[in-house]
């Protein structure tokens, strides 16, 4: 099936179409047409067509000529959610002040510059400065476009590159034994679908969008299995160029897997099948829940139950935490989570508390 936002349909006719963006001989550009009888065939002819074009492009090609070929070369093996992403930070961020910039022109000094002025900018909100993992990912955007301008021949040396800079740790707040215990008894006195959703991505790891998308269909009662496979994602359309939210595959293929429902997990979903619609786990109508919405509603119960400000991923963090307080082994906990690797799980998820390392410590003194 074609991922949203390639520009790749079927036809009426049966046949397939794909639409790209060609730069002609004179500078200008046009929308070109390639027709087929398969998808597969148009994305590979996209991709051949894509790569040629480069050749008309002006012997000084621009970053923002190599920028938007990259893009739609992107757009072809890329989620669609994640190519949004990347069009946001190249037209907010990058674009502004390299558009014009010559590929030849670019030295690892001009590219150190960008990085400080990034590293010195504001939010817009005011909120702070643009933090260290939104930089980045625009310096990962602006190497690969160079690159790509290099293996397509746009430039003729290997290009400069702007090393990642190193970040802090980011520290993520764990809910305590003692705090998840007084919040799930009070998200327990009243069980609504929010409620039911909170206790469940306690119990279950799952990451918000995985809980908006969730269906019943993919939820097994007799085997207590959750199959997730799919997730809400944001993206922009084609046709009208605002974003929309859909229902995509994971971010990840390692994120497709089961999760094993134990019985207090099983009864929270028991408990929403009362509530909820035919459709949704977590809506009373059939369209899902905006994961927004969700988080905003997580807030004002956290307000109301006593608790101190948390983010809604805190809850993934504080499932991984008690799973090794529980002795879980890391393999099984980063299958459960949907990690690629363990190293991922161990590294980031998991957030040993003082009480933990305490206990560690007494093995040394039974010896």
């Amino acid at each position: 099936m074609p991922r949203r936002g390639e520009n790749i349909y079927k036809r009426k006719d049966g046949r397939w179409e794909g639409r790209y963006k060609s730069t002609q001989e004179n500078g200008k550009s046009k929308y070109v047409s390639i027709y087929g009888h398969t998808y597969s065939e148009i994305k590979e002819k996209m991709k051949k067509a894509l790569i040629n074009q480069s050749y008309y492009l002006p012997q000084k090609s621009t970053f923002e000529q190599a920028a938007k070929l990259w893009l739609e070369v992107i757009a072809l093996k890329t989620k669609a959610a994640t190519v949004t992403k990347y069009s946001y930070l190249l037209n907010k961020h990058i674009l502004p002040e390299l558009s014009d910039c010559e590929l030849s022109e670019f030295t690892k000094s001009s590219l150190r510059n960008f990085l400080r002025s990034k590293q010195l900018k504001e939010k817009d909100n005011g909120s702070g400065k643009l933090s260290a993992s939104y930089i980045k990912e625009m310096i990962i955007i602006i190497n690969s476009v160079l690159q790509y301008a290099f293996d397509i021949g746009l430039l003729n040396c290997s290009p400069p590159k702007i090393r990642i800079p190193q970040s802090g740790k980011k520290v993520i707040s764990v809910f305590t034994p003692s705090e998840q215990k007084i919040y799930e008894a009070f998200l327990k006195q009243s069980l609504s679908i929010t409620n039911i959703g909170i206790l469940i991505a306690f119990y279950s790891g799952m990451r918000l969008g995985e809980l908006c998308a969730l269906k019943w269909e993919n939820v097994d009662m007799d085997e207590k299995i959750i199959h997730i496979c799919s997730t809400v994602s944001r993206i922009k359309s084609v046709k009208t160029g605002k974003t929309q939210m859909i229902i995509d595959s994971p971010k990840t293929p390692s994120s497709l897997r089961d999760i094993p429902m134990n019985e207090t997990l099983f009864s929270f979903f028991e408990q929403a099948k009362k509530l909820s619609g035919k459709k949704y786990v977590l809506s009373k109508t059939d369209n899902f829940t905006l994961p927004r919405t969700f988080e905003y509603n997580f807030k004002k119960s956290l307000i109301k139950a006593n608790i101190k400000n948390y983010n809604f991923h805190s809850l993934r963090h504080t499932f991984a935490t008690r799973c090794i307080e529980s002795g879980i082994d890391a393999k099984s906990l980063s299958e459960l989570l949907g990690h690629s690797n363990v190293s991922i799980t161990l590294n980031t998820y998991v957030h040993s508390s003082i009480d933990l390392k305490r206990k560690q410590l007494d093995k040394i003194s039974s010896l």
